[in-house]
């Protein structure tokens, strides 16, 4: 899941949504820097208030938001819980499924996705794409990184490989 969810990523022409309750594995966060500093649009949405993993996601919105001097991901915060896994790139191919991006989910845990291909107007993908734009509408964007303390950061740092 990982593999391919890098290539999508990697592939992207124009856009990258990402709507994921928990994201922290290193090698997804380094190719959405990748792509946003190639210029392609690139929106994370989090839940505000996750159940878990909250400070794992905060050190991961830290390093989206605060390793590009230039061009950044946009981060968006639903206000409510979401268990979404859902990555689309250039409204056209989406991941769907239970892993989360989360080193644990990617390497050890078993997952499930599905991956789809289709044209802007399928009822699926349009669909899709129009619930994630309307959970980005109903976010609030994050516009600088968290001030984390020492003991947030280790939380956040051992978290990522709980959940």
């Amino acid at each position: 899941i990982r593999t391919a969810v890098i290539e999508m990523i990697d592939n992207a022409k124009e856009s990258v949504i990402i709507e994921h309750a928990y994201f922290s594995d290193d090698k997804v966060i380094e190719v959405v820097n990748r792509a946003a500093a190639k210029g392609i649009r690139v929106d994370v949405v989090l839940p505000k208030t996750p159940d878990t993993h909250l400070h794992a996601n905060m050190l991961t919105i830290n390093r989206l938001i605060g390793e590009s001097q230039q061009k950044a991901p946009r981060i968006f915060l639903y206000p409510k819980m979401s268990h979404a896994k859902v990555v689309l790139t250039d409204g056209v191919i989406a991941c769907v499924g239970s892993a989360n991006l989360t080193p644990r989910s990617m390497l050890t845990s078993r997952e499930i996705a599905l991956f789809a291909h289709g044209r802007r107007d399928e009822r699926f993908i349009k669909e899709l794409r129009d619930q994630l734009e309307a959970d980005i509408a109903m976010s609030e964007q994050v516009l600088k990184p968290y001030e984390l303390s020492f003991t947030d950061k280790l939380k956040g740092l051992v978290g990522k490989y709980i959940w």
